[in-house]
């Protein structure tokens, strides 16, 4: 195995990401695989691609909607380094055929504008624009008041807990792959106890 990637990241992360899922289905058929200079990390059988996304089930509701993961690392324009340049594990709804991104998680090499690792929610996004589609105030009066309030799934993540302790230092770090693994490891698990604990 120590063989089939250009990088031993690719082989590590592997190692940790087929563990991860192997209670969700046959970890066996997991890998990373090329897109450019992107891997991204795929299921022979399981994988949804959307779009340029390739999506993992990461946690199904009795009521049939699916959380699922897409994990990507980006590395250099010839795919030569050791390390890779930035990693980005995000999180999708969906709702019978409609995918909706929650949120993401990223961590970036070298230092930009923006600290690192950081979150980006989406959900917001889509709560805002159903709640603009509204047509009007009386519409909206009854739906509130004559109607019986309905928690939706994606009302359930404003209960959720992101953790944010990370110890990082500023600037290029020489040693980015200690960092990244312990960090991706510990992001996909707290979100996974997350999702389990907003259901709970």
């Amino acid at each position: 195995m120590a063989n089939r990637y250009p990088s031993h990241v690719l082989t590590m992360f592997e190692k940790f990401l087929r563990k991860l899922f192997s209670d969700v289905f046959n970890s066996s058929g997991l890998e990373f695989q090329q897109s450019g200079n992107v891997w991204v990390f795929a299921h022979s059988e399981f994988t949804k691609k959307i779009g340029s996304e390739y999506l993992l089930p990461f946690f199904k509701k009795s009521t049939g909607e699916i959380i699922w993961m897409g994990l990507s690392l980006e590395f250099s324009s010839t795919i030569s380094s050791a390390e890779p340049n930035k990693i980005s594990l995000r999180f999708f709804l969906s709702e019978e055929e409609n995918y909706t991104m929650l949120f993401r998680a990223e961590f970036c090499k070298e230092e930009t504008q923006h600290s690192q690792p950081h979150w980006h929610f989406h959900f917001l996004e889509k709560e805002q624009k159903e709640q603009k589609e509204t047509e009007t105030f009386e519409e909206f009066d009854k739906k509130e008041f004559e109607e019986k309030p309905k928690t939706t799934f994606i009302s359930k993540f404003k209960d959720m807990h992101f953790s944010m302790a990370w110890q990082h230092k500023k600037g290029h770090s020489p040693d980015f792959t200690r960092q990244i693994l312990p960090w991706m490891q510990e992001t996909i698990e707290r979100i996974k106890e997350e999702v389990k604990y907003v259901y709970a």
